[in-house]
């Protein structure tokens, strides 16, 4: 089936617009014009994947929703597979070595189960909220519906390029209510850009890899988000996990040039 930029064009517009209506709504708390409970700050993670559906069912009807129905919950029992979905653990210990030779800051695991908005509401609802919102929320319309869609024509690095700009902007409400991201400035926002856009190429990696399950990238990203803003582990953490992922980012893009990066086993079919 040909390309449909129309479904693309239409998922960004709507993932930007869901989402930033309830960033505009925590601004607003923010500098006291109304008062809404900060909790409505992970609403903004399922954005994307209630854009994904809507323009999936309008564009695609059942065929395209029961594609992308089929690769939510799509796993396999190999080791690789949860070794790639459970990646961000090794990657949080290994970053907090690397804080902790570095600082004089200690993990405190009492504080595990606290999150930004709602408190110490226990590890297991923690892990559950960012696999809800910003795990499955975001990776259902990032991976799911527009990397699937975009590496047919640009291929898969070209389509995660592309993405992280895109995802790195649809972030940019957090610039101005979120402390952590406050504190950034204009000059962090272009850094977390960089950063971000070498996640989506992990991401993306991720995704092919394990035959485009959306499961495992959304595992990955919500034990990442929970690991990287913890306040159990020094603050140095996000910043080497950061650049960690970079340096992986790198090494992807480095084997991909050897193998042929746009190779036809990586092109997958798109519903239009």
């Amino acid at each position: 089936m040909k390309q449909d930029n129309r479904a693309v064009w239409a998922f960004f517009l709507l993932a930007f617009g869901f989402s930033w209506i309830v960033g505009g709504l925590m601004i607003a708390r923010r500098f006291g014009w109304i008062d809404i409970h900060p909790g409505i700050h992970y609403l903004m993670g399922v954005g994307p994947a209630a854009a994904a559906l809507i323009v999936t069912v309008w564009r695609d009807d059942r065929e395209g929703l029961a594609d992308l129905g089929s690769r939510v919950l799509r796993f396999d029992r190999t080791w690789s597979f949860w070794a790639l979905a459970f990646s961000p653990l090794l990657l949080a210990v290994v970053a907090a070595a690397i804080a902790i030779l570095m600082t004089s800051e200690q993990v405190d695991l009492e504080l595990l189960g606290t999150v930004d908005y709602l408190g110490a509401i226990g590890v297991p609802l923690s892990i559950g909220l960012w696999m809800m919102t910003f795990g499955f929320g975001e990776e259902i319309g990032w991976r799911g519906f527009a990397q699937h869609r975009l590496q047919q024509r640009f291929g898969p690095t070209g389509a995660a390029l592309v993405i992280g700009v895109i995802w790195g902007l649809w972030h940019l409400p957090a610039f101005f209510y979120r402390e952590g991201y406050l504190a950034l400035g204009i000059g962090g926002f272009f850094g977390f850009l960089f950063s971000i856009t070498a996640g989506s190429i992990l991401l993306a990696w991720v995704y092919n890899r394990t035959d485009h399950s959306i499961l495992a990238v959304a595992i990955w990203h919500a034990l990442f988000d929970f690991t990287t803003v913890s306040p159990a582990l020094p603050d140095l953490v996000a910043i080497v996990s950061s650049i960690l992922v970079v340096v992986a980012a790198v090494l992807i893009l480095a084997l991909s040039k050897r193998t042929d990066r746009d190779k036809e086993q990586d092109v997958v079919p798109q519903f239009s």
